[in-house]
């Protein structure tokens, strides 16, 4: 009872931290509706309104500040010792604190995902009579870019104990793999010259 007390207590003080993402994350999907809808409006064909329905750098980008921004707020009671005092007098294992702030995170997330492209698939079905394929796989590829970002960042976050060093921590992180994959590449391009079937493909779609 105490610890089904505890886990009731710690869900609605997270839900409380989360309330400010929870607005952004509403409003962003809302503005990505809205912007949706008036470009289609303004297309004239098939291919151009397909096309908005399909994933792009601009939305990823803001996933990404999204998915940052959630594990910073999320995890920032590591960086204060009174709420790190308050969570830790609560009888609840660590794995499952995690396991709280990942959930209520991913949710706050997924949910006004949900429903942007709920609306979307709508309009494609108004509009084009399909669209499904492309919707879906847009949403995945979003899902994708948070959990990666999130999880990224909260590792910046455990592993610092400021939150300006975490954000800094984050940045080296986010940028490792992709400067090690450019690096990789180049040096297959100087070593290839010229490329050997198949490199070239693969050099002109990561590079």
């Amino acid at each position: 009872m105490t610890s089904r007390i505890s886990y009731s207590k710690l869900s609605r003080e997270n839900r409380k931290r989360m309330l400010g993402m929870t607005i952004i994350t509403v409003l962003t999907f809302f503005i990505k509706a809205v912007f949706l809808v008036m470009g289609v409006n303004e297309c004239s064909s098939y291919t151009e309104v397909l096309r908005l329905f399909q994933p792009n750098m601009g939305m990823a980008s803001v996933v990404i500040v999204l998915a940052a921004c959630s594990a910073a707020v999320s995890l920032y009671y590591l960086h204060s010792r009174k709420q790190t005092d308050f969570y830790e007098s609560l009888p609840i294992k660590r794995a499952t604190l995690f396991r709280l702030v990942v959930q209520n995170s991913l949710f706050i997330f997924l949910i006004p995902l949900v429903v942007e492209e709920a609306i979307e698939f709508v309009i494609a079905q108004q509009q084009i009579s399909g669209g499904g394929w492309e919707i879906v796989s847009s949403s995945l590829w979003y899902l994708l870019i948070f959990a990666a970002t999130w999880l990224t960042m909260a590792l910046a976050m455990i592993m610092t104990g400021n939150i300006i060093v975490g954000i800094l921590g984050f940045g080296v992180f986010a940028s490792y793999f992709p400067i090690v994959i450019y690096t990789f590449f180049q040096y297959m391009r100087a070593l290839f010259s010229p490329p050997i079937p198949g490199i070239r493909q693969i050099m002109f779609i990561i590079i």
